[in-house]
């Protein structure tokens, strides 16, 4: 039998009223109050370390869920820095001009193909950034990660202790899998979602992503520069999940990436809870 008490002169269950252990909400059921939502977290609850990759996961992003793929665990190589017990997660559908995410241009003028000192480096890494909850920006693992300095078509790559730090960022091209007969740079390793070089088929049809609520492929940038016929060229992941190059100055989407702490737990639903 519920059992009840009168607060000001209303009866409540007592399951019903929220009680404050260690600075969090919760009610006697183990909901936690999250930004002003209970989150169910009295069910089962998995850490990421126990999910398989190809797992998705939910998100809020400014009031709705967004899901991701869970794309890599642990450190792909010796090129990166800060991913060891992280769960690699991407962004699953691209979003179309004017969305949470936005479809953008890769870089500023005079910048070139320049992923570090580009629009979209600095942009996921500031504004897209402040987007997630606190509580998830406060897990996201700050890393380094491969990469091509500065402009042009050289194949040099900094990595390791000299690997660009940030805590988002979008894929390179041999991170999904890209393979190519011309030389392009070594600034990444292939993340275990993305199948090895000579399965073209599963592994261009894993690169395909859809606008939510749209059926159309979406076209979105890789960090990867070009290194052959355009000076500037930037790679991008076509409609059909190939890999191209483009000017930097075109618009297409942004798969947003980031490394999140093995030992966060989702619920019964995928929803990041802690």
């Amino acid at each position: 039998m519920p059992v009840s008490v009168n607060i000001g002169g209303t009866y409540r269950n007592v399951s019903d009223i929220p009680l404050n252990i260690d600075g969090t909400y919760r009610n006697a059921d183990g909901d936690v109050n999250i930004d002003g939502t209970w989150r169910a977290t009295h069910r089962r609850t998995i850490p990421l370390s126990a999910l398989p990759v190809g797992s998705v996961i939910r998100i809020r992003v400014q009031g709705g869920f967004h899901e991701f793929i869970i794309v890599h665990k642990g450190s792909p190589s010796v090129l990166y820095q800060g991913f060891e017990s992280g769960a690699v997660v991407m962004l699953r559908n691209a979003q179309a001009t004017g969305g949470v995410w936005g479809s953008y241009g890769w870089y500023a003028i005079n910048r070139g193909n320049n992923y570090e000192n580009s629009v979209m480096h600095n942009s996921l890494n500031s504004s897209y950034f402040n987007m997630l909850p606190e509580f998830v920006r406060n897990r996201i693992m700050q890393i380094r990660i491969p990469f091509r300095p500065g402009s042009g078509p050289g194949t040099n790559v900094n990595s390791g202790a000299n690997g660009l730090q940030c805590r988002l960022f979008i894929p390179s091209f041999r991170e999904v899998g890209g393979l190519s007969t011309i030389v392009v740079p070594e600034d990444g390793t292939r993340f275990e979602y993305f199948p090895a070089v000579n399965e073209f088929i599963q592994e261009a049809r894993r690169r395909i992503t859809q606008q939510p609520n749209n059926p159309s492929p979406q076209p979105w940038w890789l960090r990867t520069p070009g290194t052959w016929w355009e000076s500037d060229a930037t790679h991008f992941v076509t409609f059909a999940g190939t890999i191209s190059t483009q000017n930097p100055s075109e618009t297409h989407a942004a798969r947003v990436t980031f490394v999140l702490p093995d030992t966060v737990e989702v619920n019964e639903n995928g929803e990041v809870i802690t």
